[in-house]
């Protein structure tokens, strides 16, 4: 999934990831994604996540102060 949202704007929405995904399995296009809960604080990947958030928050507001 990562890979996946490395190639389009943070802002890209849920369904057009979907509809551009390819399933690992048979190589379909247009595959199920469902979102998952972020790591709890202190677990294993949280540190990771919450880097990747704050840098998906930046970018995200770094377009929006662009636009105003």
């Amino acid at each position: 999934m990562k890979l996946l949202l490395a190639k389009f704007d943070p802002a890209t929405d849920l369904y057009m990831l979907a509809f551009k995904a390819r399933c690992g399995g048979c190589g379909r296009r247009g595959c199920h994604i469902q979102p998952s809960e972020p790591p709890a604080p202190g677990t294993p990947g949280y540190r990771e996540w919450l880097s990747d958030e704050m840098n998906r928050c930046q970018a995200f507001l770094t377009q929006a102060r662009e636009r105003l």
